[in-house]
């Protein structure tokens, strides 16, 4: 379970650059067995984006997860970067 402490995720996510041009994944944010948020297709060469601030109250459990999108995992480096669980401040 999430510790009540526990208010918020952020992430920037993307493709690494070693996916060059290549490679296209999708990013999906699930609370609970609950998809919250999923990103557009996100192919090589194309910027991080970064995900809503996500509220964790409630809620037992966060899951990531990535998508191959259109040739299977050819180059399907994803990146979560600078994940972020905010805590309550006291």
């Amino acid at each position: 379970p999430i510790e009540s402490d526990f208010v918020a995720f952020q992430s920037w996510v993307g493709l690494d650059d070693a996916a060059s041009d290549g490679g296209s994944v999708s990013f999906e944010v699930r609370l609970d067995d609950e998809s919250v948020w999923k990103s557009e297709r996100i192919t090589g060469g194309m910027s991080a984006i970064k995900t809503p601030l996500t509220s964790l109250s409630n809620r037992q459990q966060l899951t990531l997860r990535v998508h191959a999108e259109d040739r299977g995992q050819v180059l399907d480096y994803a990146n979560w970067c600078d994940p972020m669980i905010v805590r309550r401040t006291k």
